[in-house]
């Protein structure tokens, strides 16, 4: 596959990215949108540097990209000089980067899981509000197969709990993280926490779920 420069640029709803390659046939470029979140965008085009014959390993150019968000609607513009793909995007945000990183992957995979979170719990004990508020507050959310917090009868509602620590903690900040050990330890596994400012103020006294004892570390 040959190789050229691309380029983007984004605003209002809509994002663009450019492939700067020469007399393209516009008959021969597509732009496919896949993947569970509608984020994966590849662009194909025959190449007019090769062709079937004289080059078949090449003559087709196809790039995938994994983008930040989800999009829709591809709009395909081509001239001499480049190759122009427009996709709609479901939010006017602005995105820091066209493609997002592993990080963000796997904190957008986390969200995704969070919206179908099961549970066994009958009501939300002390520890699933604090642990999904410091969820929020480091912009990560269980996994999919992360652990469920401990229900009211003591058992556990499915999961990995050390799954679920690994997602809050891999996308907290050093500050965050400090907070989250502190809280956790000293309370004996029922406070999570990213706020550094109220942790660091003394100790963090248990608050399990009701019907519980604390157990001390």
């Amino acid at each position: 596959m040959s190789s050229y420069r691309h380029d983007w640029y984004q605003y209002a709803k809509q994002v663009t990215i450019t492939v700067y390659a020469p007399n393209v046939d516009p008959a021969t470029v597509s732009a496919d949108i896949s993947g569970p979140t509608s984020q994966l965008v590849t662009i194909s085009f025959a190449d007019p540097r090769a062709t079937a014959e004289s080059d078949p390993a090449n003559a087709t150019f196809d790039r995938s990209f994994e983008l930040f968000g989800p999009v829709s609607a591809a709009k395909i513009n081509v001239t001499k000089r480049k190759v122009e793909v427009s996709f709609a995007r479901e939010s006017a945000a602005e995105w820091p980067a066209l493609e997002v990183s592993e990080a963000d992957q796997a904190r957008q995979r986390a969200a995704a899981a969070a919206r179908t979170y099961p549970t066994s719990a009958k009501k939300p004990s002390a520890f699933t509000t604090t642990a999904s508020a410091a969820a929020t507050a480091s912009g990560a959310a269980p996994s999919a197969g992360a652990a469920a917090a401990p229900s009211d009868d003591g058992e556990e509602a499915g999961g990995n709990f050390e799954d679920f620590m690994k997602t809050i903690y891999a996308g907290a900040t050093e500050e965050q993280k400090r907070a989250m050990l502190k809280s956790y330890t000293e309370s004996g596994g029922t406070v999570l926490s990213t706020n550094w400012s109220e942790v660091s103020q003394g100790p963090v006294a248990p608050q399990p779920p009701e019907g519980t004892e604390p157990r001390q570390f």
